[in-house]
This record gives structure tokens, C-alpha cells and sequence, in this order.
């Protein structure tokens, strides 16, 4: 009888498996918006992060925000002004769908032209890394 109860346990589980009951979560990375398609050297760009999850989603702006260059075909990793927003240790949580923060970044004065975009570590639900990357945006 031991056997058979762990057949039927097993089977229920391999069942449920293929019924889609046991799906993993799918892990949705925050919006990330530039607000500006297109700025100038010098200039101060403002991006938004909206949460379009049911979860928590954690970030510190200023800690875990790159600025990228298309250089080659390849994104490129590049230096800027600083990052503004949220910058205390703790960072923010946006606590729901549709929950918003804003903040800033000032493009050096020598920023070559071309085409940029963001990228954002955030945190999923306290428990899982996930990475935000804005469309393009172009600086002439």
C-alpha cells in the first residue's frame, strides 16, 4: 500500500505538472521610461520606473542605474553625471501595479552623440533580480 500511495501522489503531481498548476511565475522587471526621445549634451533627462506587477518591486536609482551607448552594434556601458531620484540606502519599493518613481540624470557636457538607453537592477518581491532596460533615446 506504501508504494501505491507514492504512485498516486507522484502521479498527481506529474498531472498537476502538465495542467499547468504548478507554472512558475513569470518575472515582469519594471517599466523603465526615458522621458525625452531625444536630448542634447549637458542636458538633464528625467526617466520614470512604474511596477506593473502585483509584487513589490525594489530599486535604488542611484546605486543600480547604468547608462548604455550603442557603440558598434553592441550595447556599451558609459559614464554620466549622476544619477537623482531615490538615493537612500534603503532605496524605494513600489508597492503595486501602477506605482511610479521618477528621477534624473545630467548628460556630460563632451557626451558623443548617438543612441543611449537605460538599464536598472531591481529587486522582485525581496527575493529576485530582475533588469529593467528603457527603449532608446537619441542624444545629438
Amino acid at each position: 500500500m506504501r508504494i501505491g500511495a507514492q504512485v498516486l501522489v507522484l502521479g498527481g503531481l506529474v498531472v498537476g505538472l502538465g495542467c499547468g498548476l504548478f507554472e512558475p511565475r513569470q518575472t515582469t522587471p519594471p517599466l523603465l521610461i526615458v522621458e525625452a526621445s531625444v536630448v542634447s549634451a549637458s542636458d538633464t533627462v528625467s526617466f520614470r520606473v512604474v511596477n506593473e506587477t502585483e509584487d513589490p518591486v525594489s530599486f535604488n536609482s542611484c546605486a543600480s542605474t547604468v547608462a548604455q551607448r550603442m557603440i558598434e552594434g553592441s550595447w556599451a556601458d558609459v559614464s554620466v553625471n549622476g544619477f537623482t531620484g531615490v538615493c537612500a540606502a534603503g532605496g524605494v519599493t513600489l508597492r503595486g501595479p501602477g506605482a511610479e518613481s521618477y528621477g534624473t540624470f545630467v548628460l556630460k557636457a563632451d557626451t558623443p552623440a548617438g543612441e543611449y538607453r537605460l538599464r536598472m537592477a531591481a529587486v522582485l518581491n525581496g527575493k529576485e533580480e530582475v533588469m529593467a532596460t528603457s527603449g532608446s533615446f537619441r542624444v545629438e
